[in-house]
């Protein structure tokens, strides 16, 4: 199942932080690959700017497991495997074109879903590979003027789940309110505000670690109907 996290033209919502969040959870039950494609993610789980060969490379012709990175991260009950192909920079128009052309590939892995982490959408190629996904997380934040930059810069012709994320009950309750009139027909999960998440861009995965349990529950639960859709999604 290949999954995208995107916002539009819109960055600092959170999509790096859902893609290496989700990249965890359903690793622990059924397996899954990060892939950074500008986002910016890399870093998170490498803890240190990824050395060629990138996914960059490996779209041009590198060795599929000279570019993968293969991360143990140690829990109190068990070792979980992660597996990042990682970037320093937005794709090029070629190479958006060919990871077109190559992206199911994992699957013959085993590997059950692909992660792929955009950046701000700049140009049309990206929308052309988010066409491709047979599922798009959309990540705004409850406020008016980052949910009018998304919607106006979103491609919504895929099935979506919209993810409300950095929610904060005290200031976002009308924001929250605007965003299910305006996706009356979309599913949609709202992830609370964390500091523990939000140290994720600058301490690494191990912050997943400090969530509350009330994030903890809201990513669970979209990790959950992210599997729940896997069964029926027909390549």
């Amino acid at each position: 199942m290949i999954i995208g996290v995107t916002s539009g033209i819109r960055g600092g919502l959170g999509k790096s932080v859902i893609s290496v969040s989700l990249n965890f959870l359903l690793n622990i039950e059924q397996s899954s690959i990060l892939l950074d494609i500008g986002g910016g993610s890399s870093k998170m789980i490498l803890r240190k700017t990824p050395e060629p060969p990138t996914l960059s490379d490996w779209i041009k012709g590198e060795a599929l497991e000279n570019s993968v990175r293969t991360i143990l991260y140690e829990t109190k009950k068990e070792k979980i495997p992660l597996y990042v192909l990682p970037e320093t920079r937005e794709l090029s128009t070629k190479e958006l074109a060919l990871l077109q052309k190559k992206i199911r590939i994992f699957e013959d892995y085993g590997l059950k879903y692909t992660i792929l982490d955009f950046p701000a959408i700049s140009s049309e190629n990206y929308r052309k590979l988010i066409r491709c996904l047979d599922l798009q997380l959309l990540v705004l934040v409850p406020e008016t003027v980052p949910i009018l930059d998304v919607l106006s810069t979103s491609v919504f012709d895929v099935p979506t789940i919209v993810v409300v994320n950095k929610f904060k009950k005290k200031i976002h309750r009308r924001g929250l309110e605007f965003i299910k009139q305006i996706f009356s027909n979309r599913e949609i999960h709202v992830i609370p505000y964390d500091g523990a998440l939000r140290a994720m861009s600058e301490y690494g995965i191990s912050c997943i670690d400090y969530i509350g349990k009330d994030t903890e529950s809201a990513l669970f639960n979209l990790a959950l109907s992210i599997m729940k859709r896997k069964e029926l999604v027909v390549i």
